[in-house]
């Protein structure tokens, strides 16, 4: 039971970025899933065939591989074609999502129906592109969509202004976040998670399953500012077992869904596996210093799970593209005792990273603290994978080889949401906002307000004298007290205050 109730708090994601072959989205419009369950139908087509750039070419452009989808061809009068699109293009971002697979970039438009606009930023001969294409339904044509010329819109809104810049005269500094959702392909594209975004900031990542883990889904997100270096990047959460010397398995292996490691100290973890496992391009990173912050780990202590909490922060700096960078690492990490099998189940249950140019990260850290801070798991997918995963553990002693064992599992769920489901992700969410309250509180940058549509309270960047929200989950902060977004917008902003 304590073995279980270990694995329902690790339930905020991590990321192995999937590799795939090339996809030819005029024909699907989501990365074909590796479960029986039905897919939904194409609703929009962009009509282009992709892949992933080899990590000869990518060296080649100074990019790193994983980054982008390659065109390889496009349907004749299909919306690329007459977007001004080109065989030999590198698609950096669809939407303002950063693109990292190919599968990727299909699933997105997956999301579109026929006749919806976007935006497209292809590198193309050494320079970046911006391409606009009105999309259409499988075979059918869609209208010319100038490149250079953007569809005409009604008068401009106030409230557009995204990240921290000086708005019109008097009207000082806005920023505006927008929620973005992460959705799972592997469960009818249903919405994963939620986090708020800065508006012109990008979004790399998504959800992927692994059968030989007991933590079966797994995500990772860069949240980065499409203008500079700045990014929040939420890492993988993987459980570790520090188990009984004679199992005969070494350092490194998988034993029924851990990974065998020593238990080690928020410290020890960063250094030894955070740094060369997941944040490669820090090779060669300086630790400059950082602390355990006993509060943070107080706050993540949860009354029903006897275990024991550590949490701390480091600041690492390197270079970077011949830049000095500068990355604060967070982790919290939890300790659970098996005695009855000799073994410490261990594990983060936060683990994320803020970076930004050096001299700029403190600066900017009160802003990324609200990305950060600002992931909400769905119900409904929780309610899902709780499922999957009891169905998974009851067979996990038949050592699960493969796949297509857990796309049967997957295809077994049911829509019904239990009571102790729904109890789980409460207490898993209340232990997730307790603990970035508590890494708020230690940064001292980020005031909670109360959300007027929704009664929640919501973490943003403090300095700020006024701050709304609308029904559509946006929000925006400002330093000047004349300044109202509901002036020529069509939204409903509100005004909300601060909570003590």
């Amino acid at each position: 039971m304590r073995h279980r109730e270990q694995i329902l708090r690790l339930l905020l994601l991590a990321l192995m970025l999937a590799r795939v072959g090339s996809v030819f989205d005029g024909i699907v419009a989501h990365a074909q899933p590796q479960s029986p369950v039905t897919p939904t139908p194409p609703r929009a087509v962009l009509g282009v065939k992709l892949r992933e750039l080899t990590p000869q070419e990518a060296q080649s452009l100074g990019l790193q591989a994983g980054q982008g989808a390659l065109v390889e061809d496009m349907a004749s009068n299909s919306p690329a074609e007459k977007a001004g699109l080109r065989q030999g293009d590198l698609i950096l971002s669809l939407d303002r999502q950063g693109i990292i697979y190919a599968a990727q970039l299909a699933q997105i438009i997956g999301g579109h129906s026929p006749g919806d606009m976007v935006e497209i930023v292809v590198l193309r001969s050494g320079r970046q592109q911006m391409l606009k294409a009105r999309l259409a339904a499988p075979g059918e044509s869609a209208p010319m969509v100038p490149a250079t010329k953007p569809a005409q819109k009604p008068g401009p809104d106030p409230s557009t202004k995204a990240t921290e810049t000086a708005g019109s005269p008097g009207l000082g500094k806005i920023i505006r976040f927008r929620p973005f959702a992460v959705r799972d392909p592997q469960i009818n594209n249903v919405e994963a998670l939620r986090l708020l975004v800065p508006e012109d900031w990008g979004v790399q990542g998504g959800v992927l399953w692994r059968h030989d883990r007991a933590i079966l889904a797994t995500a990772v997100l860069s949240v980065h500012n499409m203008k500079s270096s700045d990014a929040v990047n939420f890492l993988p959460l993987e459980q570790f077992a520090q188990a009984k010397p004679g199992w005969g398995f070494g350092i490194g292996s998988i034993y029924l869904g851990s990974e065998l490691q020593p238990a080690m100290d928020p410290q020890t973890f960063v250094a030894r596996i955070v740094v060369p496992r997941y944040r490669r391009e820090m090779s060669g990173a300086t630790l400059m210093g950082g602390e355990e912050l006993p509060t943070v780990a107080q706050g993540a202590q949860t009354p029903s799970m006897p275990s024991q909490t550590r949490a701390g922060r480091f600041r690492y700096s390197y270079t970077l593209s011949g830049r000095a960078m500068e990355e604060d690492i967070y982790c919290v990490l939890s300790y659970t005792s098996a005695p009855a099998v000799q073994t410490v189940y261990w594990s983060p249950l936060q683990l994320y990273s803020m970076r930004a140019e050096k001299g700029r990260l403190d600066r900017q850290t009160k802003l990324m603290q609200v990305i950060a801070s600002s992931v909400r798991v769905n119900l409904q997918w929780f309610n899902a994978y709780q499922q999957v995963w009891a169905m998974w553990q009851a067979n996990v002693m038949q050592s699960i080889q493969n796949a297509g064992n857990l796309s049967r599992y997957i295809a077994g769920i049911n829509n019904e949401i239990t009571a102790m489901n729904r109890q789980a992700w409460n207490e898993q969410q209340t232990s997730q906002d307790r603990i970035s309250r508590r890494f708020s509180e230690y940064i001292r940058g980020v005031d909670t307000y109360r959300n007027p549509t929704n009664n929640q309270p919501i973490q943003l960047p403090s300095g700020y004298s006024q701050a709304w929200a609308n029904p559509s989950g946006e929000y925006i902060v400002s330093d000047s007290a004349t300044y109202n977004p509901n002036i020529g917008s069509t939204r409903n902003w509100q005004p909300m205050s601060r909570v003590p």
